[in-house]
């Protein structure tokens, strides 16, 4: 049986702007697994799937609805698998599905995988996250195992590296040593969420591009101390994603207000330095709780790498007070940083085949006893 295998993984999340798919060669097996990123393609979310983006927002849809619409999500998939990757034999097809709903022990990835399986014709592994909440888990996050393999040539012989996912909620990997077992993640606080709420009320953009109205403007110290304790409180609480929280409304309400007085610049700036500031602070506080080495490398991914402000707003903060950390993308690594979920999603497929456990009792706070991960279809897996 040979050890290489080609593996594709597909991830849409909670800023429901398309579809990421990124095939991975994987060599090895289990935690010996050694990876690299084939290709990766960003398919934007269709205007005839605007019904799914509602149903995720909470609109309610009738069960032939909701069907039509898992059905139709799973023939996009099959089209990116057709357009994009008709020149690769894969081995496995790891699918995430659209959240539509996560309050454990519930979680509901919206897909129909069938319509993958006849574009692959290869094994199709989805609802990944079932097997840890039934275990008593969160259910997320669920790449800190495959990010501890991704990123394992990064890793340093005596500090902690955080990988940092900005995405519409922001969530992080701490990897304090080469065994996977030993990373671990946490969700933080909504992200992307806010600063496209504050652009599509502020600028009539669904977001800033490039960050470029983020890095124009200047944080305002009263606006940034109001709203920390907001975000401070939600990683506090432990929530595992979403974006069902009240800071919603309130950034709305600045940027009607910020528009008026022509002042969005600084709120988004503002924005980007909360967001900043309550993840690094989280990622400080598991190191001292787990008593893990001290941070020496922030890598970050997301589709919030795109925005400069964001970008900046990180890397001034993780820097005052400890001026040699790195902050920087994982494109300077060859791991596209919009590809990095989809590039787990196809690491955690292959860790299921090879019967592994792909989440963590110390991330999702699960039971030990799990069972077998993903829901399955297809050939028969090896």
């Amino acid at each position: 049986m040979s050890d290489e295998r080609f593996a594709l993984g597909f991830m849409t999340g909670t800023s429901l702007d398309g579809i990421d798919a990124a095939a991975i060669r994987g060599l090895g097996r289990g935690d010996d697994l050694e990876v690299e990123v084939v290709r990766h393609v960003h398919r934007p979310w269709p205007d005839d799937l605007e019904g799914l983006k509602a149903f995720a927002h909470g609109e309610p849809r009738t069960a032939s609805e909701i069907g039509r619409l898992a059905h139709d999500f799973g023939r996009l998939h099959a089209e990116v698998v057709r357009d994009a990757f008709e020149d690769i034999a894969f081995d496995l097809v790891a699918v995430h599905g659209q959240t539509v709903h996560h309050a454990p022990p519930l979680s509901w990835q919206l897909i129909d995988p069938w319509p993958i399986l006849e574009a692959c014709r290869c094994p199709v592994v989805s609802d990944l996250r079932s097997a840890d909440l039934i275990a008593g888990g969160e259910g997320a996050p669920i790449t800190p195992r495959a990010d501890a393999i991704l990123f394992r040539r990064q890793l340093l012989s005596d500090s902690t590296v955080a990988i940092v996912n900005l995405g519409g909620f922001a969530n992080v990997t701490l990897l304090p040593s080469t065994d996977p077992a030993s990373a671990i993640g946490f969700d933080c606080c909504p992200c992307n969420h806010l600063l496209d709420t504050a652009s599509r009320h502020g600028l009539d953009r669904p977001y800033d591009e490039d960050g470029r109205v983020t890095a124009a403007g200047t944080p305002e110290a009263n606006l940034v101390a109001s709203l920390l304790p907001r975000l401070a409180s939600i990683l506090d609480d432990a929530r595992s994603g979403g974006d069902g929280d009240d800071a919603i409304e309130v950034v709305r309400s600045l940027a009607e207000d910020a528009r008026a007085h022509d002042d969005v610049p600084n709120l988004l700036a503002s924005l980007a330095r909360v967001v900043a500031t309550v993840v690094l602070e989280g990622i400080n506080a598991k190191i001292e709780t787990h008593r893990l080495p001290e941070l020496g490398r922030v890598l970050l991914a997301g589709g919030g790498v795109r925005n400069s402000g964001l970008v900046e707003a990180f890397r001034d903060r993780a820097t005052t007070g400890q001026p040699g950390l790195q902050v920087e993308s994982t494109d300077a690594i060859d791991v596209p940083a919009e590809a990095r979920e989809a590039v787990d999603m196809a690491i955690l497929g292959l860790l299921a085949m090879d019967g592994l456990d792909i989440t963590t009792p110390r991330t999702t706070g699960r039971d030990d006893a799990i069972p077998p991960s993903g829901s399955w279809i297809g050939p028969r897996r090896s």
